[in-house]
């Protein structure tokens, strides 16, 4: 493999990771969001 190939490809994998990496975090503050309001609407 020539060395573009290889940046390319390492490149390629970063992008996957940051993709994945903002997918969790937005669960989680979907999971958070409904977390917050079930304590709201307990009252604590």
């Amino acid at each position: 493999m020539s060395d573009t190939k290889i940046l390319q490809v390492i490149l390629d994998g970063q992008t996957t990771i940051r993709k994945d990496i903002k997918e969790v975090k937005d669960e989680v503050k979907k999971t958070e969001g409904r977390l917050t309001e079930r304590i709201d609407k307990i009252g604590l």
